[in-house]
């Protein structure tokens, strides 16, 4: 069985010698067990914003613990199309764990337009004995409306940014925004071209200098964003 977090136990060893009537006697320990971090909220703002113009800021409010100091984790998680319920089984970390409780100028991917844009956010406090617990939020995320070539430079200005500073968290991010984005962009530049052209947009955008140029640029900038990222013992 498990113990119950937050309650107080008594154990008790008796030592008898010899058979019956032997003298015995007996030690005792009581123990407390460690209760996970409670009473906090994730807050995220703004509520809703575009990718990639918006940067989102991540809070960890009101977290209360008595093991200190605590630690954090943000990240985002799947939205159900069907009802709008979070999967907090499948929990995508930002990064590792940080003392910092809040995580600033965060690029989101757009949500699923099944969804609404609609993009599940979560927080985990953890204390300093490994207890963890986590809150969920919400926000809209919705695409910008960018030709292949000013993804492109709005892709390499953030990733630059982000690499030059060392920061690999937010090179991922880029990264993630930019791949969302390839297929939004692409498919809408095809769905023009092919009008233009009588079909075959989008096999003629595959084909097309701005679309390769993305491509390598994404290519570059994920060699770029492995080279700053940490290596762990379990990588």
């Amino acid at each position: 069985g498990s113990l119950t977090a937050g309650a107080t136990y008594t154990f008790q060893l008796t030592a008898t010698a010899g058979g019956p009537g032997g003298e015995s006697s007996f030690a005792q320990v009581t123990l407390t067990m460690n209760e996970a971090p409670s009473s906090g909220f994730l807050e995220v703002e703004p509520a809703a914003g575009h990718t990639p113009g918006t940067s989102f800021t991540f809070s960890a409010v009101s977290w209360v613990d008595d093991d200190l100091p605590l630690l954090f984790r943000f990240g985002t998680l799947p939205v159900n199309p069907a009802d709008g319920s979070l999967d907090t089984s499948r929990l995508s970390p930002f990064g590792g764990e940080q003392s910092d409780a809040t995580d600033s100028g965060v690029i989101l991917s757009q949500g699923a337009n099944a969804t609404n844009y609609t993009v599940g956010c979560f927080t985990e406090a953890i204390d300093s004995f490994g207890a963890a617990s986590s809150a969920t939020s919400t926000v809209r995320v919705l695409p910008e409306e960018l030709s292949v070539a000013e993804l492109r430079n709005v892709s390499e200005a953030k990733a630059a940014e982000a690499i030059s500073s060392q920061d690999a968290d937010a090179a991922k991010q880029v990264l993630a925004m930019t791949t969302d984005l390839i297929a939004t962009t692409t498919d809408a530049a095809a769905a023009a071209t092919g009008s233009q052209a009588g079909g075959g947009g989008r096999r003629s955008l595959l084909a097309s200098g701005d679309n390769a140029a993305l491509r390598a640029s994404v290519l570059l900038n994920l060699w770029a964003t492995y080279a700053i990222t940490p290596v762990t013992q379990a990588d």
